[in-house]
This record gives structure tokens, sequence and C-alpha cells, in this order.
């Protein structure tokens, strides 16, 4: 009987089917080539964004938005939000009261449209979080920038693995940073 000698064999002489490695399992080191990663970090930014004004999640993507569009009419504004599955008028009423849009232009009966754009403070939240999932800027950590690591807050233990977030994801930036420069 001829044994074939690249086979391995249990104890009772019966060819093993698979051939196990007691090599220990080595994670992939490659990383992604993408210049940027917004998805990656983009809960972290709406956690700094709904922190910092107190805003819903779903307000700040509706604010993220109407961004991008300028002056838009209640018309545009109500099809996004119908979108979203949310009642449209109390949301422009309560946006308009607490300051995060404006009327641009009051509409004439017939003639013309009303339009409304975002404010200052609802623009500049909105370029931030745009910079911050871009890499261009860090988020902020202190307690003065950053209401989450107010010794006030509830979720203490929540805001600080936040704020590790915040600091990991200041770290990446700053290293991919310093290996572009390098680069070139």
């Amino acid at each position: 009987m001829d044994e074939d000698k690249s086979r391995p064999y249990n104890r009772k002489g019966k060819p093993l089917l698979f051939r196990y490695s007691r090599t220990r399992y080595k994670p992939r080191t490659n990383q992604s080539t993408r210049d940027y990663d917004f998805l990656k970090w983009i809960r972290v930014v709406f956690k700094w964004a709904t922190a910092h004004t107190g805003l819903t999640q779903s307000r700040i993507e509706l604010l993220l938005y109407l961004y991008s569009k300028g002056a838009f009419s209640k018309q545009e504004f109500f099809d996004y939000h119908e979108l979203l599955g949310y009642g449209g008028p109390v949301t422009l009423k309560s946006l308009i009261e607490s300051g995060w849009i404006i009327e641009w232009r009051k509409g004439k009966r017939g003639k013309v449209k009303g339009m409304y754009d975002l404010t200052s403070k609802a623009k500049v939240v909105c370029n931030k979080m745009h910079q911050m999932c871009v890499g261009e800027m860090d988020v902020p950590i202190s307690r003065r920038s950053n209401p989450l690591n107010e010794k006030s807050i509830r979720d203490k233990r929540v805001n600080k693995i936040y704020t590790g977030f915040f600091k990991v994801m200041n770290s990446e930036r700053a290293e991919r940073d310093k290996n572009k420069e390098e680069g070139e």
C-alpha cells in the first residue's frame, strides 16, 4: 500500500479532509485608499452637532440638505420634509422662531413665492460639520467648545466615550496630514 506523504492522517490512519494550521489569525494591515472617509465619523460629528445646537439629528439633516440649496421655497422645504416623514409646518415655524431659518423674501399672493434661507449660525454649523467630516477641522474637545464635556450633563459615561472618539478622530486627521506632508 502506497501512502501519500503530503496528506496528513489522523491517529487511526485515515486521511484528514482539511489541514488545520496552528498559526494565529493575522489582521489585515492594508488600509482603504480613499481620500475621504465621510461615513466613518458621521455619527460622532452628528453627536457633536446635536450637543452644540440643541437640535435633533433629523433637524440637523434637514439643515444640511437646505444648506446646499441656498434660498428655498416652502414647497421645497415640505417636499424634503415629507421624504423624512415629519410634519412640515410645525418644523418650519419652530426653526424660524429658534433662529435657524429666516424669511428671505416675503411672498405676495399669486405673484411671488416666499423664499427662505438658513441663518448665519445655521450655515456656520453646517460648514463646521462638513469640515469635520472632510478632515479639515478638529472636533473641539475643550469644555468651553464642546458641550458634551460639561460637568452638569447626566450622561457622563456616554459623553466620555464620545470624547474619546473625538480624540481618535483628531489624531487620525493629524496623522493623515503628516503623511500627506511627508509624501509631497
